[in-house]
């Protein structure tokens, strides 16, 4: 057993999950511990940066919005969970606290069809949104898209490559202040995001975490998923004792 997988074991010593750490430019897997491949997943607010990007990519600006605080959709209750703030927040600072009002405005200005085409070419099983609700949901992760553990990994590769430098800083705020301050590594530099889901029969939540270490030179992709826990809590601790022991080793 090396170095790299005792660390991940250990990591993850007393949950029940995932973990997937990969090299970032070649994708070739440098450890690994449960299902990776087989289980289909919806990954919540982990895909609000490739939303960020699939929005400024499309030519749409996103401006400093404010945060509505209560967010309702489709009969769901989604309220931001962040610290509040009194000036409209950036679109990295959004990120950043994982702001669901954000997201959910910005929606506003998508073309839901559009946005599921660009996202299946992530690999992913994708619905086309039928209505103002479902995109919205969509576009917050919680609704119309599964895919597995490697396919989260794969597309945080291609998102480190292609970023653009609103959506880095914001991943890089998300680790320094935001919704993902527990993956800092004394070791590295991180870009990350967290998610929450819930579980399939809605009696729990799961928790994500994907990123990648050095921020601003990405070697090691890290994705994380744990059952019965929360994104910020529970699985970012997890990718933060990950690249302390990347760190380590180098």
């Amino acid at each position: 057993m090396n170095a790299l997988l005792a660390a991940v074991l250990s990591a993850m010593q007393g949950m029940d999950g995932a973990v997937l750490v990969s090299h970032a430019k070649t994708g070739a897997v440098l450890a690994s511990t449960g299902d990776i491949t087989g289980r289909q997943l919806s990954f919540g607010s982990t895909l609000k940066p490739l939303v960020a990007l699939f929005a400024l990519e499309s030519g749409i600006q996103m401006p400093a919005l404010q945060c509505e605080t209560k967010v309702r959709i489709a009969g769901r209750q989604l309220d931001c969970s962040h610290p509040r703030v009194a000036m409209p927040l950036a679109a990295s600072a959004a990120i950043a606290y994982s702001c669901n009002s954000y997201f959910a405005q910005l929606a506003n200005r998508l073309d839901g069809q559009r946005l599921a085409d660009w996202l299946r070419a992530y690999g992913w099983n994708v619905r086309s949104p039928s209505s103002p609700e479902e995109r919205t949901l969509l576009c917050l992760g919680e609704w119309g898209l599964r895919g597995t553990v490697e396919d989260l990994a794969r597309s945080y590769r291609r998102l480190a490559r292609e970023a653009q430098p609103v959506i880095l800083q914001g991943l890089r705020e998300a680790v320094q202040y935001g919704s993902a301050q527990l993956a800092a590594s004394a070791k590295f530099s991180v870009c990350g995001k967290t998610g929450t889901t819930a579980s399939e029969g809605g009696s729990t939540t799961h928790a994500w975490f994907a990123g990648w270490a050095a921020a601003d030179d990405p070697e090691v992709v890290v994705v994380v998923f744990v059952e019965r826990g929360r994104g910020g809590a529970t699985a970012a601790p997890v990718a933060a004792k990950i690249f302390d022991a990347l760190g380590r080793a180098r």
